[in-house]
C-alpha cells in the first residue's frame, strides 16, 4: 500500500458517555416485507456468529490498526465474524484525495440507539454492554471479547438469500429464523446493507495510506434502526419454530449516479441479525450475511 507523511494531525476525538435511552426508529417507505412462520422438527443448534458494529473513520490514523485486529479475527474464525462498519460522525469527513464519501448520516440515529457517538475505534459485539457502554474503545480487549462471544451457545439459527435485479434496482432479501430451543423474550431482526472493497485513502497514524481498502462499509439500513420485531403474538417461540421474512428493497437512486456516493452493486452485501428487543437487553443472538446478487 501506497503512503503519505501527513501535513496536518486531526483533530481530537470527543468520547460520549452510553445511556439507555434508545434513539427514534426509522421506517423506510421502500421497504416491503412478507413474512411466513410454521414449525417443524427441532433442528440442531448452529454455532454463534458475532455481530460486530464498528465506529471508525477515514481522518480516524487509530482506525486502521482496530480494524486490522477484525480482520484477525475474520481470518481466524472464517465465517463465524460479521462486521458493520460505521462511517458518521467525528473523523469522517473525506480526504482532499478521497474519490468517495463513506458517510451515512442516519449512523447517528444508531449512535443515539447506543447511548452516544464514540471515540473511534470503538465497536459494540452482539449489542452487549461492557462496563456500562455499548461501544468499546479499548481495542486491546476486542480479542478476548470476541473469543468470549464466539463460545456462547444460541438458540437462534439463521441463514438468508439475497437476489439483485439491475433493471429495477430492486433486492429480495429473504431471512430465515429457526429455534433450535425454545425462547420466550421479544426479539428483532435487523438488516443492513453494507460494501467491500472501496479503495480510497485512509489516515494511518502520520501518513495516508492512498489505496486502503474499506470493508463492511455501511451503507444502508432496511429494516428500522431498532430492528423489526416479529412473532409478537407468540409469548415463547417453541423449538422447532421457524419464521421467513422477505424485504424487498429498492436501492436509492442517488447511490446509483457516479460521484462520491455512488455504490458498487458488485460488491454489495445484506447482513441480517436477530436480537432481543427486551428493554435494557439488546443482545444479538445469531447473525449472517450473503452477496446482494
Amino acid at each position: 500500500m501506497r503512503k503519505r507523511l501527513l501535513s496536518i494531525i486531526a483533530g481530537s476525538a470527543i468520547i460520549l458517555s452510553a445511556c439507555e435511552e434508545r434513539g427514534p426508529a426509522i421506517d423506510f417507505s421502500n421497504v416491503e416485507k412478507v413474512d411466513t412462520t410454521y414449525v417443524i422438527a427441532p433442528e440442531a443448534p448452529e454455532a454463534r456468529r458475532i455481530l460486530i458494529e464498528e465506529a471508525t473513520g477515514v481522518k480516524c490514523p487509530n482506525c486502521p490498526a482496530g480494524a486490522k485486529i477484525l480482520r484477525q479475527a475474520d481470518s481466524t474464525n472464517p465465517g463465524r465474524v460479521v462486521i458493520i462498519g460505521l462511517h458518521a460522525g467525528i473523523q469522517t469527513s473525506p480526504l482532499s484525495e478521497s474519490k468517495y464519501d463513506l458517510r451515512d448520516s442516519t449512523i447517528m440515529n444508531l449512535f443515539a440507539y447506543f447511548g452516544g457517538e464514540p471515540n473511534k475505534p470503538a465497536a459494540v459485539f452482539d449489542r452487549t454492554l461492557q462496563n456500562g457502554k455499548y461501544f468499546l474503545d479499548n481495542r486491546t480487549a476486542w480479542p478476548g471479547l470476541i473469543n468470549q462471544r464466539l463460545a456462547e451457545p444460541t438458540p437462534v439459527r439463521l441463514s438468508m438469500t439475497s437476489s439483485y435485479d439491475a433493471a429495477t434496482h430492486e433486492a429480495t432479501i429473504r431471512v430465515r429464523v429457526s429455534y433450535a430451543a425454545a425462547v420466550s423474550k421479544p426479539q428483532s431482526i435487523g438488516v443492513v446493507i453494507v460494501e467491500d472493497d472501496i479503495v480510497d485513502p485512509q489516515e494511518d497514524g502520520l501518513t495516508i495510506i492512498e489505496d486502503y481498502e474499506h470493508q463492511h462499509v455501511h451503507r444502508a439500513f432496511v429494516t428500522p434502526i431498532n430492528g423489526s420485531s416479529f412473532l409478537d403474538s407468540l409469548a415463547t417461540k417453541e423449538a422447532g419454530r421457524v419464521f421467513e421474512r422477505t424485504f424487498t428493497y429498492k436501492l436509492p437512486d442517488a447511490a446509483l449516479v457516479q460521484g462520491l456516493k455512488q455504490w458498487n452493486v458488485d460488491n454489495l452485501h445484506a447482513v441480517a441479525y436477530v436480537f432481543n428487543n427486551a428493554g435494557a437487553d439488546q443482545e444479538v443472538q445469531q447473525a449472517a450475511h450473503v452477496k446482494l446478487k
